[in-house]
């Protein structure tokens, strides 16, 4: 079976959109009672966030292609707008 890999483009669609997801999660979270299970989910969905924000850094730095690097800069400013 021939796999075919996901092109740059696609990762950092897929990275973009799990990381606003968990965003989301996170702002209703922060809106909800602090008892410490919902302290805990909070803290893993910013572990979350902070990994794909990690995984967006690498391609817009590390990509071989420009256009790569040109949408992973672009998601990184997107998931910053939306954490504020």
């Amino acid at each position: 079976m021939n796999q075919i890999k996901p092109n740059g483009q696609e990762r950092v669609e897929y990275t973009l959109n799990k990381a606003i997801l968990y965003i989301a999660k996170l702002k209703l979270l922060k809106t909800k009672s602090s008892l410490p299970s919902t302290q805990k989910r909070i803290e893993s969905l910013t572990l979350r966030i902070l990994n794909a924000k990690r995984r967006l850094v690498f391609l817009s730095t590390k990509a071989r292609d420009k256009v790569t690097k040109f949408y992973a800069s672009n998601a990184l400013k997107e998931i910053a707008q939306k954490l504020k």
